[in-house]
Formats: structure tokens, sequence, C-alpha cells
């Protein structure tokens, strides 16, 4: 089913969204403990990450690993939503400035990736590098 060009800017923009919120909440509690670990005192640091969330745990609960995560989901929403969304709708207007074919610059960067970076991996088949990248 084709989207009309203005509704697939809106789902893409969703989906970074959406991405941005759930990839921010399941990140939230390593970044607390990352900031805690790099915070706390000699004494403390010595205890190591293990016992740091454990002590957390006991003292503050689960939930205090998420404390200050409002303005990271934010933060991340707003910016993933325009990201996406600018992407799609400057890629596509791109591709009408061009004349290019639909789908143009998603084969021309398969086809960089597959000659120059294959090549620097030493990959032995760089045939059909990113199936993702369907016209």
């Amino acid at each position: 089913m084709m989207l009309s060009p203005n509704l697939e800017v809106l789902v893409n923009a969703n989906s970074g969204a959406f991405a941005g919120f759930f990839a921010t909440l399941a990140i939230a509690p390593f970044d607390s403990l990352k900031v805690l670990l790099q915070s706390s005192s000699g004494s403390e640091k010595q205890k190591g990450i293990i016992a740091t969330l454990i002590h957390k745990f006991e003292t503050e609960g689960f939930f205090s690993l998420y404390r200050g995560v409002e303005a990271k989901v934010l933060w991340s929403v707003i910016g993933k939503w325009f990201y996406y969304g600018a992407y799609n709708l400057f890629s596509k207007q791109y591709e009408k400035i061009m004349n290019a074919p639909p789908g143009f610059f998603c084969k021309l960067n398969n086809w960089f990736s597959c000659r120059y970076v294959a090549r620097s991996y030493h990959c032995p088949s760089r045939k059909n590098c990113d199936p993702m990248c369907k016209a």
C-alpha cells in the first residue's frame, strides 16, 4: 500500500520518535549507573558495578535509576522525530530535483558500502550487501 508523500513523512517521523522513546527507556538505568560510578568518590568506586547496583537497589529502589529520565526521553523523542521526518522529506525532495528514480540514493549508498566498506573489511561476498535497502 502506497502512502501519500506527506503521510509517509509523518509515519517516518513518528517511527523515529517511538524508537527514541523506547531506546531511551531501555538505556536509562545503564546511563544512570554510569554517571553514578563516574561521580562517586574513591572508596565507592572501588566497589565495582555490581556492588554499586545492589547498593542502589537496597537504599533507593529500582526506579531510582530512572530519576531524571523525563528530560532524556523528551530530548530523544523530539530529536528523532525531526531527524527522521526531515531525512525522509529532504531525500524525497532531492530525488525529485535530481530526477532520480525512487530509491536511487538508497541504492547509491548500498553500492558505496559494498564497494568500499566491504573491501576494507575483506568481506568475501559483496553481492547484495544490504538486503533491507530495496527500492
